[in-house]
């Protein structure tokens, strides 16, 4: 042995530098073994599974420890299921003296000797294990020598009680009646639990009824005392591994359900165990932390495609997760934060499109209680505002032409523009939406619609701008940003070229074919005059257009000179570029205009049921033809007679067997595609002509309306008894029922059903 009262050596001085180094590492062992870090001593401990029936006996454990460095004190710590009972050393080396600190570390120590290394002693420590089913249950020991820390290590030892038990429901509310599971299992090889006896609750629990395991017998049923016996029959014994249910159908009470569950087999060894089912009539709580009451109002998005996330807080009493959903096509991650708590994101499944969401969460806990939250409205706003038009306008407030989708030119002695910006963002972000021509600033966007007219803003003498605009929303927590540019040049060229096919002239009127110019960027508006007095002004988009638009007919211009008639016009066009450039005057016609007037009538691709509503200057239906604006897409016209009850038709590069058409008849055209005709005349013949009527005999009469303005049927048809009226509209190509008080328009045709013969006078 060694005297205690020795100068510190060098080599425990090294050691005391290098374990207050490695104080914090508590290094955990396999069960059985343990070694210490930094390795002052090593060692075994037995039992390394404690087994057999609760309440386990009394039970001593067992530490065989081998030092490696000089030591005279060693503490054990009980594990928290352990209560102290006794504790002695077998000495090798010294006499330790046992001192217990609050029953829970047991302190061997002696203050004359140390133990030398190399050396070994054992420690017995007696402990009754209080825990009733598996359990791991752990050992910390620490080594010290003059009260300085040497090593630390934890050791294992398994707790495996014979037999098992468990029940379900763990958890459920008060005064719910229904079925609990009680499964005992054998975890002994030999022998087999034969007997169990199950002890109910007491504290305001109802009993109702009970059902055994199969080949199980009730042996008895104590109601005062509340306990059942349950007993095997002949080789139906609960054997290793084996289980058996045992059945209780009870109402809850207010507090929580105690169960003891005593199990008794063939060796006659009792154990016992407790359940406990707990009442829980507390729901959880919810607490919505994204979207916030501000992202609520100014917009909620993640800044990426449609996936929306729905952030939330659930808590319970009851540490288990419960089941959670959300009214929408909605999945959850969660991450349990505390005991109870669980921070909860919810993900949408199926996209979701702006504007506003409603939704609510609902949590039920493990034992039914359920809360749901009050509606939560937010707006979505997951996609970056959309500019829908920016329009460019002269100093004189008209709009500046765009030929191709971004490209605006002003003419070449412009000197300001205004602008107008319209967007479309419930939450436009007004204080960082801008406007820049070039690099200066210009304007705020005040509104996610329509901005009101800016300007105006110079633009000097010089012929290039860029004008962009950059938008942003107000989305929490990522805000989206949308920017266009459009670029704002001067045309400095004038169109260098014009003309036409041909023109000519009708009742009233002109028509001009094949309208052309030229220019290095592109036409922007034709303007017919008669001498200094403008006619009409027709855009380029108007001639390209596929309908009848502003006298214009895809690339087909008719002037209407209805108060030139019989005088004498010089009608002239020039064009301008998208610099307002004017090309050189072209003369269109020189010459007499040709009294009379002039009726369009659209007609649809397909079926077309009109009629002439001026008095044609010649029947012939060539003639009346010939004012079709585009070549080769009639198709057929047809009439009927309803004197004889004969149809008669028409058709190019046929025999003729309908040679005329003539006001007061209506007529069938079918077409290829839309066209329009021009129908010249008078409303009347020329005197000493009789003004037209119009015969109808009973029943069918297909008749044209011979007006120039809209007159209800009853007034038109006065002289007539008639009975039904229909018109044909060529758009759907399905009839139409009109009533009395409807009107009948210019350029259709109708049949009507009369019971006696009459006359139409228009």
């Amino acid at each position: 042995m060694k005297g205690k009262n020795k100068p510190i050596s060098l080599m425990f001085i090294s050691v005391l530098v290098l374990s207050t180094m490695m104080v914090i590492y508590m290094p955990e062992v396999k069960s059985g073994t343990f070694s210490s870090i930094p390795i002052a001593f090593e060692g075994t401990i037995e039992p390394q599974v404690v087994s057999g029936a609760y309440p386990y006996p009394t039970q001593k454990f067992t530490f065989n420890i081998t030092f490696h460095e000089d030591t005279d004190e060693v503490d054990i710590t009980l594990p928290t299921d352990c209560t102290f009972v006794s504790a002695y050393s077998e000495n090798n080396t010294m006499i330790w003296v046992i001192d217990t600190i609050n029953s829970r570390v047991v302190k061997f120590y002696n203050d004359t000797f140390s133990t030398g290394t190399g050396v070994w002693d054992i420690f017995y420590i007696t402990v009754k294990v209080e825990t009733s089913g598996y359990k791991t249950i752990t050992w910390s020991i620490n080594t010290y020598l003059y009260r300085f820390f040497l090593g630390s290590c934890t050791v294992d030892v398994s707790v495996t009680p014979w037999f098992d038990t468990t029940i379900s429901p763990v958890v459920i509310k008060s005064n719910k009646t229904q079925w609990f599971n009680i499964v005992v299992t054998n975890n002994a090889s030999t022998p087999a639990i034969y007997k169990v006896r199950i002890t109910y609750p007491d504290t305001g629990w109802v009993y109702g009824d009970v059902e055994a395991p199969p080949n199980w017998v009730i042996d008895e049923h104590n109601m005062a005392s509340r306990y059942i016996v349950f007993r095997a029959t002949g080789g139906y014994e609960i054997k290793l591994t084996k289980s058996a249910i045992f059945k209780f159908y009870m109402t809850t009470g207010t507090a929580n359900g105690i169960w003891f569950i005593e199990c008794t087999n063939t060796a006659a060894e009792t154990a016992t165990m407790t359940l406990t089912v707990t009442i829980d009539n507390t729901p959880p709580t919810i607490t919505i932390n994204r979207p916030t009451s501000s992202e609520r109002t100014n917009g909620y998005s993640v800044g990426a495609g449609n996936r929306i996330w729905i952030n939330t807080t659930i808590k319970d009493n009851w540490d288990a997760l419960p089941t959670i959903d959300i009214n929408a096509s909605f999945a959850y991650t969660y991450t349990k934060t505390a005991a109870g708590t669980w921070t909860v994101n919810f993900y949408n499944t199926t996209a979701i499109p702006d504007g506003k969401l409603v939704f609510h969460i609902n949590a039920t806990d493990a034992a039914g209680n359920n809360r749901t939250t009050d509606a939560i409205t937010v707006e979505i706003n997951n996609l970056a505002p959309k500019i829908i038009d920016i329009t460019l306008y002269d100093s004189r407030g008209r709009p500046l032409p765009e030929p191709q989708p971004g490209k605006f030119y002003m003419s070449k002695d412009e000197t300001s523009i205004y602008v107008n910006v319209t967007v479309w963002e419930p939450h436009l972000d007004t204080t960082n939406s801008k406007v820049y021509m070039n690099t200066t600033y210009l304007y705020t966007l005040s509104s996610a619609t329509n901005n009101s007219l800016k300007g105006p803003y110079p633009v000097g003498a010089y012929n290039y701008f860029i004008i962009k605009i950059i938008t942003f929303d107000t989305a929490s927590p990522v805000k989206h940003s949308f920017n266009k540019t459009v670029e704002l040049m001067r045309d400095l060229v004038p169109p260098h070229e014009i003309g036409f096919t041909t023109a000519k002239p009708i009742c009233g009127g002109l028509v001009i074919y094949g309208l052309y110019a030229k220019d290095n960027v592109g036409i922007y508006e034709y303007i017919f005059r008669n001498g200094t007095t403008t006619l009409l002004t027709v855009t380029q988009k108007e001639l390209e257009s596929d309908s009848w638009t502003g006298n214009a007919f895809a690339g087909v211009v008719v002037l209407d000179l209805t108060e030139y008639a019989g005088k004498f016009v010089n009608i002239t066009v020039l064009a301008k570029d998208y610099g307002l450039n004017p090309s050189a005057t072209k003369v269109v016609y020189a010459g007499k205009v040709p009294e009379g007037l002039w009726y369009p009538i659209e007609l649809q691709e397909g079926w077309n049921l009109i009629s002439l509503p001026l008095v044609p200057a010649s029947s012939s239906i060539s003639d009346v033809l010939s004012l079709l604006l585009k070549e080769g897409l009639l198709e057929s016209v047809w009439t009927y007679d309803a004197e004889t009850k004969t149809w008669h038709s028409y058709a190019p590069c046929a025999p003729p067997d309908l040679t005329t058409m003539v006001d007061g008849k209506g007529y069938f055209i079918e077409m290829k595609a839309y066209n329009v005709l021009i129908v010249q005349g008078t409303e009347q013949p020329a005197p000493p002509a009789t003004p037209r009527v119009y015969h109808v005999v009973p029943g069918w009469n297909l008749i044209g309306y011979k007006k120039l303005d809209a007159v209800n049927a009853s007034t038109y048809l006065s002289g007539v008894d008639w009975i039904r009226l229909y018109k044909f509209d060529a758009t759907s190509q399905t009839y139409k029922y009109v009533l009395p008080g409807d009107n009948m328009e210019p350029g259709l045709g109708y049949w009507v059903a009369v019971k006696t013969e009459g006359w139409i006078y228009p």
